[in-house]
């Protein structure tokens, strides 16, 4: 922090010459000098107790929808995992199993499943939670994804949907 300080002082002096720049060299001077000597910052950080409190919440209303698709439910399930749900939680072990499924279908085999969006969703959640265990689904996906993938790197919808030939910016 002081080498910090100090090169930001050296600037402001080199600016100084000039009224305005004598009243920004004081006053940013006056506020670096406050902020390098304050005793305690008060910041969030994951183990605040404000924090966990609304990460618990979190995780209750992701519990209450189950409406979900595969995507949304992996989505959903690594949310509560990477919020210290275990793996065995039901609800985590419901989309590990829908995902599970989904990489073994002809379509994410073949490449031809509709949404890249639920192929690269589904994937990141196997990943994240296991990847050892669902290391072949993880190959399906990637090797979806690679057959989806155009000749210029991008991706997008199948023939004869919008922007097929060109990509979807947002599939990135």
């Amino acid at each position: 922090h002081l080498r910090m300080l100090g090169t930001t002082v050296r600037r402001l002096v080199a600016r100084r010459n000039s009224l305005l720049g004598k009243f920004s060299f004081a006053a940013c001077l006056a506020v670096l000098i406050a902020a390098s000597t304050s005793s305690s910052v008060r910041a969030y950080t994951p183990e605040s107790l404000e924090v966990q409190q609304l990460v618990r919440r979190a995780v209750g209303f992701l519990r209450k929808d189950q409406l979900y698709d595969e995507p949304h439910r992996a989505l959903a399930a690594m949310a509560m995992f990477k919020a210290g749900e275990p793996i065995s939680d039901p609800f985590i072990q419901k989309a590990l199993k829908d995902c599970a499924e989904l990489c073994r279908t002809p379509e994410m085999v073949d490449g031809t499943l509709r949404s890249v969006y639920q192929a690269a969703v589904v994937g990141l959640f196997l990943c994240e939670v296991d990847p050892k265990t669902y290391q072949k689904e993880i190959q399906n996906v990637m090797e979806s994804m690679e057959k989806r993938q155009k000749p210029f790197g991008g991706w997008g919808y199948p023939k004869p949907q919008a922007n097929w030939e060109t990509g979807d910016t947002s599939m990135t």
